[in-house]
């Protein structure tokens, strides 16, 4: 049985752009962190 390879030439997606694109309603995307922290501090206020 031979081991199947990967190609030598794979994408990688960096963490930052991975987070980035979790930008739906309520998500852990940057955006979405930013809203709701601006929402918690109102608030909070």
């Amino acid at each position: 049985m031979s081991r199947q390879r990967f190609p030598t030439t794979c994408i990688l997606i960096a963490p930052k752009q991975v987070v980035a694109a979790r930008n739906s309603y309520g998500g852990t995307g940057f955006e979405q962190v930013r809203l709701a922290i601006a929402d918690a501090k109102k608030v909070l206020s």
